[in-house]
Order: structure tokens, then C-alpha cells, then sequence
């Protein structure tokens, strides 16, 4: 299997990410762009003919001063001083066109990116890491496009030029226009053979400077644990390591980068120089070359040296270019699974009734550990089924096979009689209402936390929603309501005020089908009591499935399943659970000494 940094060397891979790629997200832009590409050829047009007016200048100076001064200057004054005036327009507006399309294609970019990735599965955020995936929509991106759009623009400059001056080196002096192209062949040579190694440190660092910030992100969101178990120091050298090997490949790119460049300064500086100019001087004295002709000849190798620099200096800036265009296809190529079945129907719950059928699954990437074999039973509409089972045995993966982050191998999954996959995932999830162990809330205020569960809610709604979560009185009691900000993941709020809140949420949305996933296992008793209230009254006519650790808070559902191994050990009310499945009667036994315990 090639790594990033071979699947990066690829010749084609390379094409079709910054032909393919680019050109797919440019789409609404390229009257811009074509825009700039023109400002640009007129800008190094009208460059060039700078050097040619300086060769008439030189000739008529030379052959007669004086006519020159009182015939020749006076036109060529205007003539210059209305070229300088033609000259801002055009490169105000490619500059700024520039700068535009820039910013307009970073953001098309990014939004294209971000899309993509909310189609991804669960599996997907699982394996990345946060910090690296937003190194990737945020410095890949605008790393990639701004280079990409330079190099275009700016080969579309130096085209202009380099067309201009070749042609009018080769009127001047086809012998000494034959130097030129010399010269050039060595420096495509010397860039041919450097490309590559530029291209893989450029990768290197780009992965490294993720890893940094991947780092960093982790750490910032870990700074509880950090501080609870005063680990600063090993949190710093861990960070340090990571700045180090972002610093040893910035080196050694630099080291590469900075021996191509100063190769072709050498060249470019001191070599050519004594080559073109020797080689004029003879021309001049056997020839007939005139002196006007070798200055401009000179004037235009001086000014071709800006886009050949552009166009070969542009080495390093393309592979780190490539590098992050790579990194952003990397993420491009990434499938959404599951994805919608093609004709795939807008569910329209009617009762809320499912059913696992004959289901087998293990998780991608862990195929000796199946977690389902084999795996049947039924939720009946409106009615509670509680899910028990030691740690391990599969009860959240449950849910996420409900919400259908993920398919099973084998078997299926139906609501209301129709098969999860004939569905939009967007009409399942919207049909389900889930509150995990982990209160999830954004930033923001309570209102937009509330909001995600139905956008077209009324204030009034809201604050339904909130006494029947039994959230009213506390919210009511801030001196914002529903505008108080509640910080980042929900931090100004206790654990039983942010899972009343996330109850709150459900009622909101109003599904038929509600889920809580060990909702109540990391609060204490007193507020565990309020939570199970409030999921009382948002059970109350619908289905639900409720896995918990705590057995209080499923007694009382109308079925409870004991899982095991990802098997079925026994699915019947409590009372009869007890009597039928040990294991069950061992689990209840467990909590009660140990609450005696207490």
C-alpha cells in the first residue's frame, strides 16, 4: 500500500488533483480568473515593450543628440507618461481581482470540504483526529488554493512577458536568443531533478504541521485532565516533540529549497551574465550589433529573470501546493457509508415499531471481533425497551446501528416495517430522538442549543419544552433566559442541568422514537432522580430504547434486553427477566449490594 508521500509523487495523482480538483471548485469562478489571466498577459505585454521603447531611446540618442532631444523626446515623454497611466488600471484590477479570487476560492474550498465531511461516517471522525481535520479545512486549504491561483496568475504574467521578450531577442540577436534558450535547458534540468525531493519534504511538512496542531487542539480540550493530574510537563514535551518534527522537516525543506534557488542565483547572477555579455561585446565589434541592441537584449534578459523565477523559483511554492491539495483529496476521497441507497424514500413514521432481524456486524477495520451474530428482537410501537448487559456486550452499538451510522453485514434493521437502507438517513434521524451520556451542546446560547432540535420553534415552545425536561425553573432564574450563553461544550452548566437540557432538546423535536444512551450514569442520585422524570414524561407515548448501567432506570420499561457477547440472553419484563435469565437476576443482585454497600 503507497504512502501519502508516494501517493503524493504521482505524476497523475498530481495532474488530476490540481486539474481535476481545482478546476471542479473553480467552477463559478473562472470569469475571474480569466479576468486576471488577461490583466496579466497585458501587464507583462506591456513590460516587455518597455525594453523595446528603451532600444529606440538608446539608437536615436546615439546617432544624433540633438535631434533627439528636440524631436525625439517630447513624444516618447507622452507616449511613456500615457503607457505608465494605461499601466495602473490594468494591475489595479488584477491585483485585486487576485486577492478575490483568492479569498472566493478558499471559501468554496472549504464549504465543499466541510460538506463532504458531514456526510461521513461515525468510522471516519473515530479514526482522525480533530486538530488534524481542522488543519486540513483551515491552513490546507488556504495554503493550496492561494499558491494554486498564484501560479496560474502569475504564469499568465510571465507568459506575456516571456512571449514579448523572446520574440523581439530573437530580432535583435537570434545568436545571442540561442545563448538564452541554453541557459534555460540547464535551469529546467536543475529544477527537473530537485522537484521531487522538494515535493516530498513539502508533504513531510505539511503532516507535520497537522500533527502539531492536532496535538494542540487535543490538549487544549484535555486541559481538565492535564491540570487534575498536574501533567503539564508531559503534556509541554509532548507538544514539543511534535513542534520538533515539524521543525527538523522545515529544516530540511529549507535546506533543499534554499540549494535549488541559490543554484540557479549562481547562474542566473554571475554565469549568465558574463556569457551574454562577453558574447554581445563580439557581436558588437564583428557583427555590426549595435550598442542599443545589446542593452535592450541585456534590458530584456534582466527582465525575464522575474517570471522564469516565477516560473521556476514556483518549485517549492507547487509542492507545498501539491501537498495540501493532496491532503484535502485525501478527505474528498473518502465515501460517505453508509450513503442513501439510489431512489432511497423520506420516511414518515406512523408508529414507531422496530425490528432487528437476523443482524450480523462487526466493525470496519476489526474483523475478528464481531460484535452482532445473528441478532433478532423487537421493539413494539410505543412501547420502552431498557438494554442491559456487561461492558462490551454491544449495547451502544445498537444505537448507532438505530440511526444507521453504520449497516450491518448481514440481516436488517426495519422501522415500521421498512428496511433503514430503503430510507434517507436525514428522514430516519429526523424521525429519532437520541440523549447520549455525554450532554452535547455548542457553544452559544441556550435558544440555539434548543434550536437544533426544531428551527421553526417559538420561544414559547421552547420553554414548554424546558418544564416538561424540568429545566424551566433554573433557566428562568438566569438573568438572559434563553439568550444565556452557556461557553464551549456547555461549561457554565452542571452535568444534570446540561442533560435536562439535552431531554429539553428532544421535546423540541418531537420524534416518535427516543433513545437515551446511558443518560443518567454519570450523575449522582438526587439529580438522576430529576433526569429519570423528565425522561418519564418524554417516553410517555412513544417508543424508546434506553441502555443504561443502572438498572433503576429501565425497571420499569414494558421489555428489558439482556445482551451478552453481542447474543441475546433474555428479553421479557423485569419480573419474569428475573426469573428466566440468571445473568439478568446476578446484575440486579450486584447493584442492590452494592447500593447496601452505600
Amino acid at each position: 500500500m503507497k504512502s501519502a508521500v508516494d501517493k503524493q509523487a504521482t505524476p497523475l495523482r498530481s495532474k488530476r488533483i490540481l486539474l481535476g480538483q481545482f478546476w471542479k471548485h473553480a467552477a463559478g469562478s473562472r470569469h475571474l480568473l480569466l479576468l486576471i489571466i488577461s490583466a496579466m498577459l497585458a501587464d507583462g505585454l506591456m513590460q516587455a515593450g518597455v525594453v523595446n521603447y528603451l532600444k529606440i531611446l538608446i539608437d536615436r540618442l546615439m546617432a544624433d543628440p540633438s535631434a533627439f532631444v528636440r524631436q525625439t523626446l517630447p513624444p516618447m515623454a507622452v507616449t511613456g507618461l500615457v503607457a505608465g497611466l494605461l499601466f495602473f488600471p490594468v494591475a489595479y484590477v488584477g491585483h485585486l481581482a487576485f486577492s478575490v479570487l483568492g479569498s472566493r476560492l478558499a471559501t468554496t474550498f472549504r464549504m465543499a470540504l466541510y460538506r463532504h465531511l458531514q456526510c461521513l461516517s461515525v468510522g471516519f471522525f473515530n479514526r482522525k483526529q480533530s486538530g488534524e481535520i481542522a488543519s486540513r479545512l483551515t491552513q490546507d486549504v488556504d495554503n493550496g488554493v492561494q499558491i494554486m491561483v498564484g501560479f496560474i496568475t502569475g504564469a499568465a504574467w510571465a507568459t506575456g512577458v516571456l512571449l514579448t521578450a523572446l520574440v523581439s531577442m530573437i530580432a535583435l540577436s537570434w545568436k545571442l536568443t540561442l545563448i538564452f534558450i541554453g541557459l534555460n535547458v540547464v535551469y529546467f534540468t536543475i529544477w527537473n531533478r530537485f522537484r521531487h525531493r522538494i515535493g516530498k519534504t513539502a508533504r513531510e511538512v505539511r503532516d507535520q504541521a497537522g500533527e502539531v496542531t492536532a496535538c494542540a487542539t487535543e490538549d487544549i480540550a484535555a486541559v481538565m485532565v492535564m491540570k487534575t493530574f498536574a501533567r503539564e510537563d508531559r503534556f509541554y514535551n509532548r507538544f514539543g516533540t511534535a513542534q520538533d518534527r515539524l521543525y527538523k522537516a522545515q529544516v530540511q525543506a529549507a535546506r533543499i529549497t534554499h540549494v535549488f534557488g541559490d543554484v540557479l542565483q549562481v547562474i542566473g547572477k554571475f554565469i549568465a551574465p558574463v556569457i551574454i555579455l562577453g558574447t554581445g561585446a563580439l557581436l558588437v565589434d564583428r557583427d555590426g550589433l549595435s550598442i542599443g541592441s545589446l542593452v535592450a537584449f541585456w534590458s530584456y534578459w534582466g527582465l525575464v529573470q522575474g517570471p522564469l523565477g516565477t516560473l521556476y523559483g514556483a518549485a517549492p511554492g507547487l509542492a507545498s501546493c501539491m501537498a495540501s491539495m493532496n491532503r484535502i483529496t485525501d478527505f474528498f476521497e473518502e465515501m460517505p457509508r453508509p450513503a442513501d441507497a439510489p431512489g432511497a424514500i423520506r420516511f414518515h413514521p406512523s408508529e414507531g415499531k422496530l425490528n432487528f432481524q437476523e443482524v450480523e456486524f462487526t466493525y470496519p477495520g476489526d474483523n475478528n471481533r464481531p460484535i452482532f451474530n445473528n441478532l433478532t428482537f423487537e421493539v413494539p410501537a410505543r412501547s420502552s425497551l431498557g438494554v442491559v448487559g456487561p461492558s462490551g456486550a454491544g449495547k451502544s452499538t445498537l444505537v448507532q446501528l438505530v440511526l444507521r451510522f453504520y449497516d450491518p453485514q448481514k440481516g436488517c434493521i426495519r422501522m415500521d416495517g421498512m428496511d433503514l437502507r430503503e430510507m434517507t438517513q436525514e428522514s430516519l434521524r429526523k424521525a429519532t430522538g437520541v440523549v447520549l451520556q455525554e450532554s452535547l451542546m455548542l457553544s452559544g446560547t441556550l435558544r440555539d442549543n434548543l434550536l437544533l432540535g426544531d428551527e421553526r420553534a417559538t420561544d414559547a415552545q421552547l420553554w414548554t419544552a424546558l418544564e416538561q425536561a424540568g429545566a424551566y425553573d433554573f433557566v428562568r432564574a438566569t438573568p438572559e433566559g434563553l439568550d444565556t450563553r452557556v461557553g464551549e461544550r456547555g461549561v457554565t452548566l452542571s452535568g444534570g442541568q446540561r442533560q435536562r437540557l439535552c431531554i429539553a432538546r428532544v421535546f423540541v423535536k418531537n420524534p416518535p422514537i427516543v433513545i437515551f444512551d446511558e443518560a443518567t450514569s454519570a450523575l449522582d442520585g438526587t439529580t438522576e432522580a430529576l433526569i429519570q422524570d423528565s425522561m418519564q414524561r418524554l417516553l410517555k407515548g412513544r417508543t424508546s430504547m434506553i441502555i443504561a448501567h443502572r438498572l433503576s432506570t429501565i425497571i420499569d420499561c414494558d421489555n428489558i434486553l439482556m445482551l451478552k457477547d453481542g447474543k441475546v440472553l433474555g428479553l421479557a419484563p423485569h419480573a419474569s427477566l428475573m426469573k428466566t435469565c440468571p445473568e439478568y437476576a446476578e446484575l440486579v443482585s450486584k447493584q442492590h449490594l452494592h447500593r447496601a454497600e452505600e
